[in-house]
């Protein structure tokens, strides 16, 4: 050992002798660092809310309308959860915060986290059906930072660093089994609608605004009449709505819990507990057709060749200026180069990079128009200036 690191140590010494260590050539641009900083955060800002002001139906359809009209949690349920366990959700005011969704305060009375949308804002007819509620883009692509001051400064089209999926599934998870209480068959979801149906009921007649904070958006008002008419709604099919949810979430739980024993041994407790700012997105988009696979008598023993064979976990990604993340076509090699969506650019088209990001949730159903307006927004979207000083 001693005789080969002589040897090495002597090889790197005459490399370097006969040839000297350089620095790195410059790139091909380099901006440069601004003499008044401040100044010119303060401009890199103002065309930033400028932008978003005049893509301001592009942006709310990326910040705030829910993946799916027909398809995710029923919003009313979804907003009953801390009624059901409060240790695991903690102040109503906003029991998202427990994963990471924060209020945003330039939106106060949106009733709901940033990050959630429910299927009223983007419906063409008022009524109809119930609300649905799933994440937006903006429960990852929409963070914020504590300035010096103590204001928030959100970054729109950034990273949410405390969003935790995982934790959302693993509590919504533990609220179903504590409702049960001990319950099993379909026994259990009798208990859990009564449940369910007993919080609604205390709840409205405390507050008729309790679900939608009288919210209004692009004319449209969710107000007392509004939310009465989706109780209605939801009372009228409570039973099958409530156990199609649990069962969703059961499943959705076993399933990651399968994805976790494959590609995670060693660490399953950590993987449960979920990583702020991270997901393995691929196997999130895997986990709902394993459980489908797992479902058919014939092929069940096939249904872990669907998960991923290797672990997929990865930071959330800045989606601000796209169009400097364009691909080209290279006409001498066929191929596409220069760009691309997802961490290794392998989707050069932008709305199916969109698309894609959204089928992770496995929604059956979902809406195209939020990754058109997507597009729209992200491809001259201004990357917000570092928020120091």
């Amino acid at each position: 050992m001693k005789i080969y690191l002589v040897a090495l140590i002597a090889t790197t010494l005459a490399a370097c002798s006969s040839h000297p260590l350089e620095a790195p050539s410059s790139p091909a641009f380099v901006n440069e660092v601004p003499d008044n900083w401040l100044q010119a955060q303060t401009e890199k800002s103002q065309e930033k809310i400028e932008y978003i002001q005049s893509h301001q139906t592009a942006y709310d359809w990326f910040a705030n309308f829910a993946f799916s009209e027909v398809d995710g949690i029923p919003y009313i349920a979804l907003k009953l959860l801390p009624k059901l366990a409060p240790e695991l959700w903690g102040s109503e005011e906003n029991f998202l915060d427990a994963v990471g969704l924060f209020v945003d305060e330039r939106q106060r009375s949106y009733p709901v986290a940033r990050g959630i949308g429910f299927s009223g804002l983007s419906r063409t007819a008022a009524q109809g059906d119930i609300d649905y509620a799933s994440f937006t883009c903006g429960a990852c692509h929409i963070g914020r930072v504590r300035l010096e001051n103590g204001q928030m400064d959100y970054l729109d089209g950034g990273v949410n660093t405390t969003f935790n999926i995982v934790q959302f599934r693993v509590k919504l998870y533990q609220t179903l089994q504590k409702a049960y209480a001990g319950e099993t068959g379909d026994n259990k979801y009798q208990v859990l609608t009564q449940k369910l149906l007993n919080a609604l009921d205390a709840v409205h007649q405390q507050n008729p605004h309790y679900f939608y904070n009288n919210y209004q958006s692009a004319g449209r008002n969710f107000n007392a009449d509004y939310e009465a008419a989706q109780i209605a709604l939801f009372k009228k099919n409570a039973g099958q709505t409530i156990q199609q949810f649990a069962q969703r979430a059961e499943t959705e739980y076993e399933g990651f819990g399968a994805l976790i024993a494959k590609n995670y041994q060693g660490i399953e407790s950590a993987m449960l507990e979920g990583f702020p700012g991270m997901a393995d997105a691929t196997g999130l988009s895997a986990i709902n057709g394993y459980i489908e696979m797992r479902n058919i008598p014939i092929v069940k023993w096939f249904a872990r060749v669907i998960l991923p064979p290797e672990p997929g976990i990865t930071d959330f990604m800045s989606v601000w200026e796209q169009d400097k993340r364009r691909a080209s076509w290279d006409e001498s090699h066929k191929r596409l180069i220069n760009g691309g969506g997802q961490w290794n650019g392998n989707v050069p088209i932008p709305i199916y990079r969109n698309l894609i990001a959204m089928l992770t949730l496995g929604l059956e159903k979902t809406d195209v128009r939020v990754a058109a307006f997507a597009e729209e927004l992200l491809d001259g979207l201004p990357a917000s200036p570092y928020p120091l000083l």
